[in-house]
């Protein structure tokens, strides 16, 4: 009577032919059958994620992840929320919906495990990267994950952020390397925005264009010259940042769209 012998079981030569055969959806689903797998797939079976599209919101006790792949035929949504006692998690691969409550789980945790293993496995620049805040409390728990969570510090194409706070934009900001920063605020009423620690970050100084969205600043205008695309709103300007801003789009062909808009102050600083 020939003996049954389960996946975990196979040597490792047999579970590599196996898993050849699966791309990096189809992997994941596997990590989570047991350690033995886990393991052999982390160590002997690693697959670019091929990450084109990530997007992520972050609301009190639930968090929604959007991936979207190289191929543009392989798409993963999840949501995880805190419901009495454990942690409820919804996924979508691919059209295929999959639910499963996990008991004395916290979404958070469960969360940042998967988005981990995910990110890590990423070799190549993201074409967008968008985070959305929805308050300012809900977001403490995920910004103080943030170091841990991201941890590569690759090329993203856009950087993507709905915020209420500055320091939701340095948490992110300070983990990614974007070319494109673009701001927006989740409370739309032009208040202000304290960017100083901001202009500090080596990324600020190596990003080429930044969109600034109904926040008002207050810096100095030497800061954005760097960039060759900016649209930003002050609420107030000298007119020497005027006759500044009017030199570097003459002289500087890399600024002709830098864009601000101020509501012009007489004095001269």
């Amino acid at each position: 009577m020939d003996q049954k012998v389960s996946l975990p079981q196979l040597p490792n030569v047999a579970l590599g032919q196996i898993f050849r055969n699966l791309d990096f959806l189809e992997v994941q689903p596997v990590r989570k059958v047991c350690q033995n797998l886990r393991s052999f797939i982390d160590n002997h079976h690693r697959l670019d994620s091929s990450l084109k599209y990530v997007s992520i919101s972050v609301e009190r006790g639930k968090f929604t992840v959007s991936y979207n792949f190289s191929d543009e035929d392989k798409k993963l949504s999840v949501v995880y929320e805190n419901w009495p006692g454990g942690c409820f998690v919804q996924s979508q691969i691919n059209g295929i919906l999959r639910e499963t409550y996990l008991e004395k789980q916290d979404s958070l945790e469960i969360f940042c495990n998967d988005f981990h293993n995910i990110w890590k496995n990423q070799k190549r620049e993201l074409s967008s990267f968008s985070v959305e805040f929805f308050g300012e409390n809900e977001s403490s728990d995920f910004l103080n994950q943030c170091s841990s969570l991201l941890d590569n510090h690759f090329q993203i194409d856009q950087l993507h952020l709905f915020v209420t706070t500055s320091n939701q934009i340095i948490s992110i900001l300070k983990k990614v390397d974007p070319r494109c920063i673009v701001i927006n605020n989740k409370n739309e009423n032009r208040e202000n925005l304290e960017i100083q620690d901001l202009m500090e970050l080596n990324q600020w100084r190596n990003a080429e264009r930044l969109f600034i969205r109904s926040f008002a600043i207050s810096a100095p205008i030497q800061k954005f010259d760097h960039f060759k695309k900016v649209s930003v709103f002050f609420r107030t300007a000298s007119w020497d940042d005027v006759s500044l801003l009017k030199e570097v789009n003459t002289t500087r062909q890399t600024c002709s769209n830098f864009e601000i808009f101020p509501e012009v102050s007489s004095r001269s600083e």
